[in-house]
């Protein structure tokens, strides 16, 4: 009998604790207010436009790449449409500097593998067997001519690991006015860094002079004001649809996924092409504080004011103004024209100490007490009064009785 009552007792207390358990589970959630995560469906409503791409032919998945006008991830989202799911997506920079030819000037031979941007090529400049009888530098002059002007001021040259410097340098520029060459450096010491005047121009000669072959795997000039373009890139699978959706309106819910794949690392399809950009048929216009008015001609779209006040005509509802600029809107404000950060209020009735007609202090709400204090402290300062001028009873006025003394 006492092992079953035993058992039922912690059958008992395992139940209470289940149920206290999930009981705190629920508080928990409620506590954080945690919202479930959103749909499709309701992230894509808040984008204005979107780009339908088609599937490649290719047999593997390759990456993709949109050019873009913003920098911002969380400006566009890229929607598998044969699975309704998001998909990771990363924004590229790339500098669009001016294109150009590069060639040799004597030979008209091209010399593309110094402006290709990689350091594992190079090209070779051999020492003439003539220049060698002969006791005098060999040299080879590159023409750079770009399809419009650049403005520069600076060569930046990168040779082979164990390559020896050219000795000297000379840079000319062509004039856009009379088509004549001139110089910004004349056989100066070659580095790594040469700097002239800050020019412009589209066409310029670049002289090296050496004694031994030299190896040049970089030389360019450096682009004062290069242009920077943005490409959204991600990766599409064979047979598969995508749809880019760009331009948000309004606060886009969280989109729970992460980016993690090394999209920056890869090369993408050359055959991909950039397709129309269309209006969103799903968007719409958001209202973020649910009070009737939309976002985009809301004058508080964060607070909600269904009656659009506006005293001072600045375009701000004064639902979300600070007009006390004490650092609190107007609407969360509870003194809005007296400024007041720390927001007293004592009797807690909403309206701050600062501007609350109603005497939060009980003594002051009850006008009749000092004039109380003042009449008991009249009536004290009396009574002590009249009992210091009573007079005192002395030992002759009282008469005393003799004793009788035994003989």
């Amino acid at each position: 009998m006492n092992i079953t009552v035993r058992y039922l007792g912690t059958a008992i207390i395992l139940i209470l604790m289940l149920f206290a358990s999930q009981k705190t589970h629920a508080q928990t959630f409620k506590d954080y207010n945690l919202s479930p995560t959103p749909s499709v469906e309701n992230i894509i409503s808040y984008f204005k436009y979107v780009q339908y791409v088609n599937h490649h032919r290719q047999p593997l998945p390759v990456p993709m790449e949109l050019p873009i006008n913003s920098s911002r991830l969380s400006d566009y989202v890229v929607i598998d449409r044969s699975t309704n799911t998001l998909q990771p997506r990363a924004i590229i920079t790339k500098i669009n500097e001016v294109p150009l030819s590069v060639t040799n000037y004597q030979t008209s031979s091209s010399a593309a593998g110094l402006t290709d941007q990689k350091t594992d090529t190079f090209e070779v400049f051999h020492v003439s067997q003539n220049d060698v009888e002969e006791h005098k530098l060999s040299q080879v002059t590159i023409q750079y001519a770009f399809q419009k002007n650049i403005t520069t001021n600076q060569l930046s040259v990168s040779l082979d690991q164990y390559a020896v410097m050219p000795r000297l340098i000379s840079i000319q520029a062509k004039n856009p006015q009379t088509g004549e060459y001139y110089y910004l450096v004349n056989e100066a010491s070659m580095s790594y860094q040469v700097y002239f005047p800050q020019t412009t121009s589209n066409n310029f000669l670049v002289t090296l002079k050496y004694d031994q072959p030299i190896y040049v795997a970089e030389m360019n000039f450096v682009q004062n004001v290069p242009t920077e373009m943005y490409y959204l890139r991600f990766v599409a699978r064979p047979n598969a649809a995508y749809a880019v959706y760009s331009m948000p309106e309004g606060n886009v819910p969280y989109i729970p996924y992460l980016d993690n794949l090394n999209l920056a690392a890869t090369t993408v399809d050359p055959q991909f092409s950039n397709p129309a950009v269309l209006e969103n048929p799903t968007f719409r216009p958001p209202d973020s504080d649910n009070d009737g008015v939309i976002d985009r001609t809301d004058n508080c779209p964060r607070v909600e004011n269904p009656d659009q006040a506006d005293l001072n005509r600045n375009n701000i509802g004064d639902a979300c103004e600070d007009s006390d600029l004490d650092g609190i809107i107007n609407a969360e404000d509870n003194c809005p024209e007296h400024p007041n950060p720390n927001q007293q209020d004592e009797d807690g009735d909403g309206s701050g100490d600062h501007c609350d007609g109603i005497e939060s202090r009980w003594v002051e709400q009850m006008s009749f007490l000092p004039w109380l204090g003042i009449g008991i402290g009249f009536i004290v300062v009396l009574a002590l009064f009249k009992f210091s001028l009573k007079p005192q009873e002395n030992e002759s006025d009282n008469p005393t009785r003799e004793v009788p003394h035994n003989s």
